[in-house]
């Protein structure tokens, strides 16, 4: 599976809205605090800024309740 470039802005949006700190998000997905840091950073591809997996992406969009097909149900 390849990764998709969804926009940091877009990352930092999901982040602020589940109100997780950048290890937070790191733990949640299985990657460093600092991986995660270079993901929603505004400089660009060098960091690997925007790279996630179309997977993790829709993981993120079920938790803050935005994924178009399915919901959490608790």
């Amino acid at each position: 599976m390849s990764e998709s470039p969804i926009s940091a802005a877009e990352l930092r949006r999901i982040q602020e809205k589940l109100n997780y700190s950048n290890s937070d998000m790191g733990e949640l997905l299985g990657i460093s605090s600092k991986t995660w840091s270079n993901k929603i950073s505004p400089s660009g591809a060098k960091t690997g800024a925007g790279k996630i997996q179309k997977l993790e992406y829709e993981f993120l969009l079920l938790l803050i309740g935005e994924h178009p097909k399915f919901k959490l149900i608790k």
